[in-house]
């Protein structure tokens, strides 16, 4: 289910999942997202049939459905019926295990804070009108020290640069669309599977 966590969260702050060579405007672009988080989620499960799977699938296909907030009360729902283990120190690791649960609930919280909270468009319009002005202005102001010949190609680099970093604050308020989800998918993939072969070797 941690596998399962990952991938739903990447589906979950990014409309294409990471696949960024599905188009919005496809006419069966649900249908795109919804195989490729299928085709992923059975690569944590191996079965098709597996309760979880289906379940996990099904929560997808329901539109407004928190799909990563599902994966932790399953967790729970795990947590809470575990018996394994010496009685007398059951109850704490039980406990530790909601513990580290709850921090996923919170850094999706995060995650959910971030993506909800954009800049407000007026600020965004506003930078855009005074970048305006201010490069329709700059040839004025540079043509003394300048001269005729290096007026043109200064004002059209220095543009460049103010307009370029206006373009990475704009790409900023939505940080999920760049920043790379899937490398962090995989380092949890790598980590359990570690763990895990680690466990089965004792």
């Amino acid at each position: 289910l941690i596998k399962a966590f990952s991938v739903a969260l990447i589906f979950h702050l990014n409309a294409k999942g990471g696949h960024h060579q599905i188009r919005r405007n496809q006419p069966n672009f649900q249908e795109q997202i919804y195989a490729e988080l299928q085709a992923e989620m059975l690569d944590v499960f191996e079965d098709e049939k597996d309760n979880d799977f289906v379940q996990i699938c099904g929560w997808f296909r329901c539109s407004g459905t928190n799909v990563p907030l599902g994966i932790t009360i399953m967790m729970r729902d795990i947590i809470s019926q575990n018996k394994s283990g010496n009685e007398q120190h059951l109850s704490v690791y039980n406990r530790e295990l909601d513990l580290h649960v709850q921090k996923l609930v919170a850094s999706l919280g995060g995650c959910e804070r971030i993506q909800k909270t954009p800049i407000p468009t007026c600020f965004t319009r506003h930078t855009s009108r005074l970048i305006f002005m201010w490069s329709t202005l700059l040839p004025f102001a540079i043509y003394p020290a300048c001269g005729p010949f290096f007026t043109v190609p200064s004002t059209l680099a220095i543009t460049y640069s103010i307009l370029g970093l206006e373009d990475i604050g704009v790409q900023i308020e939505e940080p999920f669309n760049i920043l790379p989800l899937r490398q962090y998918s995989d380092g949890v993939y790598d980590g359990v599977d570690f763990i895990r072969t680690v466990t089965n070797a004792k």
